[in-house]
This record gives structure tokens, C-alpha cells and sequence, in this order.
């Protein structure tokens, strides 16, 4: 297992296997890798998941964009956002196309029980995206839920990632 600094906010601990954890200052999880799969914990609600997917999807879509000048997705308004079932997975999504997948509390196997109390969200990214670009996907991320705090009105959003 290896750790390294994600800046003050915390650190990245690589578990092997295309896995890595991030921790905030005080050791919690806050996201994770999991191969193609990046998610963040740390919902009070469902709704505050949900009010968080579409500025989390556009980082995403920011770092993919960079990292493959190609990439060209896009999310739909908040208002058109809804929940599905697949079968296996919970998702949030814009009409028929997922956007990411919803964790309820308990239904996460992260080392930290704070993190499996929350709500979370899972993105499956592309099978051709490096891992240095979902190294990047996974911080970006991390960067942004952390600045939104208890707020999700989008005027409170870091820059770049407004216009629900």
C-alpha cells in the first residue's frame, strides 16, 4: 500500500489492483477507485446526491475533456435527472442514459464507517480512460464535493461548474 499527498486536504492511498482510496485530513474515506469506477461519499440525503450529479458529472466531463480533447458529454438540467433501477445498480439519470450510480448507506465497502453511513456516487468512466486520467477524474472530484460543503445552490459551485 502506498500513500501520497493530495495537497492539505488529505492523501491517496493505493491498494493495488487499479484501487486507491482518498482520505480527508482526519483519515476518512472521501472517494475511491475502483478500476474504471470513481466514487464519492459523503451525502447527507439522496437529494443532496442528486443536486450534486449534474456539477460532478460536468468535472468529470472537464478532466476527460482534457485528457482526451474528443470527449464531448454532456448532463441534462437538475430538474430532468431521475432514479432507475437496473437490476444490480441504482442510477441516477437523464432520461434513458445513466449518469452515475447511487450508493445508499450501507450498500458501500469502504473502510470507514462514516463513508458507508452516507450517501454516494459511483461514475463508470470509459474503458480506454488511464489511470493517471481517473487519478485525476478522483481528485477533481474530491476538490469540488469538499468546496461545496452543506450549500448546493449552484451560485455557491466552483467556478466552471455552474448552469444547472
Amino acid at each position: 500500500m502506498r500513500a501520497a499527498s493530495i495537497g492539505t486536504d488529505g492523501r491517496l492511498i493505493s491498494l493495488g489492483d487499479g484501487k486507491h482510496r482518498f482520505e480527508g485530513p482526519s483519515g476518512e474515506t472521501v472517494a475511491w477507485v475502483r478500476g474504471h469506477a470513481v466514487g464519492i461519499a459523503g451525502f447527507d440525503s439522496v437529494g443532496d446526491a442528486l443536486a450534486s450529479a449534474p456539477m460532478l458529472h460536468r468535472v468529470v466531463d472537464g478532466v476527460l475533456h482534457r485528457a482526451y480533447p474528443a470527449w464531448k458529454r454532456g448532463v441534462a438540467p437538475l430538474g430532468e435527472l431521475t432514479l432507475v433501477h437496473d437490476g444490480a445498480y441504482e442510477w441516477v439519470a437523464t432520461g434513458s442514459t445513466p449518469v452515475a450510480r447511487l450508493h445508499r448507506p450501507g450498500t458501500l465497502h469502504v473502510p470507514n464507517e462514516a463513508a458507508a453511513r452516507s450517501h454516494a456516487l459511483e461514475f463508470v468512466l470509459p474503458s480506454y480512460v488511464s489511470e493517471a486520467a481517473i487519478l485525476a477524474v478522483a481528485r477533481a472530484m474530491t476538490a469540488a464535493h469538499s468546496s461545496l460543503g452543506d450549500c448546493f445552490e449552484p451560485a455557491n459551485m466552483p467556478a466552471g461548474t455552474t448552469g444547472l
